[in-house]
């Protein structure tokens, strides 16, 4: 998985959290690779996962925290983060080479010394230093169009995000996300979490035989 973790939309309130991510996984030529969960649950923590930019961060970042630290709930985890972050950065870099672009870890869950829900941002561009995440709403890519606010349903992120891969889909290739597969929402409230798909694109069967083709051809090649 080396292309771009591309959309990521979420709303945070002292009550809730909700994270809407996309599955499609492309190579640095933005070709399909695979379909995977961009939005990682953590139950013991009360909380989400979820990142842009490059995709190994924030699937080896889950992992990490699932295997590794010695936390209780978003709150800790935060004392630790930033350092941990920028280890896993470092080390990924000294793997694969370096890695263009940036990247952004966010954190949305339940504190347990208030009970409300908050939100964490750890970007490369800053060196992954703590960032606080008001209530409120955001998106990853912003539409350039703009947009009428807060989406009130489901199909109102599910318009949201159509709108948003039309526009990277007309966008020069050197600068584009990619876009695709399904939406999948984790939804945060009450110390429950649920997650669902809630949409699929149109080229969700095309882009799966392109990776299967891609696999056989590697197989064979």
């Amino acid at each position: 998985m080396d292309g771009p973790v591309s959309l990521l939309m979420f709303f945070l309130a002292p009550t809730q959290a909700v994270v809407v991510t996309d599955t499609l996984a492309t190579t640095t030529a933005g070709e399909p690779f695979l379909y995977v969960s961009k939005c990682h649950v953590v139950p013991h923590l009360d909380m989400a996962i979820a990142g842009t930019g490059y995709g190994q961060l924030g699937a080896r970042w889950s992992c990490m925290v699932q295997e590794n630290l010695l936390c209780r709930d978003i709150e800790i985890l935060d004392q630790h983060a930033p350092e941990a972050i920028a280890g896993l950065w470092a080390r990924l870099q000294a793997e694969s080479g370096p890695i263009g672009g940036t990247s952004t870890i966010y954190h949305f869950g339940r504190a347990e010394s208030s009970g409300e829900y908050v939100g964490y941002a750890y970007r490369s561009a800053d060196g992954f230093v703590s960032d606080p995440r008001p209530h409120g709403f955001g998106v990853k890519p912003p539409l350039a169009a703009g947009s009428d606010g807060i989406p009130e349903d489901i199909g109102g992120w599910i318009e949201m995000a159509k709108s948003i891969r039309l526009e990277q889909d007309a966008t020069d290739p050197a600068e584009r996300l990619y876009i695709g597969g399904a939406l999948d929402m984790a939804f945060l409230q009450d110390g429950t979490i649920t997650t669902s798909e809630i949409y699929r694109w149109d080229d969700f069967d095309s882009m799966w035989q392109a990776m299967n083709d891609r696999l056989a051809a590697d197989q064979t090649g």
